[in-house]
């Protein structure tokens, strides 16, 4: 969910939550709860990976929006070059 999250979705800039969803569930990830989604996004903040603010609505409730901090952008790239070489290693396993 962390790499998701970051990658899928916050890399392009800040979202509010149901931006979010739909852009992972635009990725071919099952459609996420709201049950599901605001705890790891909680978590995320509580990481300092995600900062987060308010964005006024328009003509309803105000909304919170997610943001990559520097270390979720730190951490981002961290997973990146992991999961390349994982990717990598599988990739020359299964060609053997």
């Amino acid at each position: 969910m962390y790499i998701a999250l970051q990658g899928g979705a916050l890399r392009r800039g800040p979202a509010h939550g149901y931006a979010l969803a739909k852009a992972l569930a635009s990725r071919g990830l099952d459609p996420l709860k709201g049950a599901t989604l605001y705890p790891a996004l909680a978590k995320l903040e509580a990481d300092g990976l995600v900062s987060t603010s308010w964005e006024q609505g328009q003509g309803g409730p105000g909304r919170k929006v997610y943001e990559l901090s520097g270390a979720g952008r730190s951490e981002l790239a961290h997973q990146s070059m992991a999961f390349a070489a994982f990717s990598g290693i599988v990739r020359g396993a299964s060609a053997s």
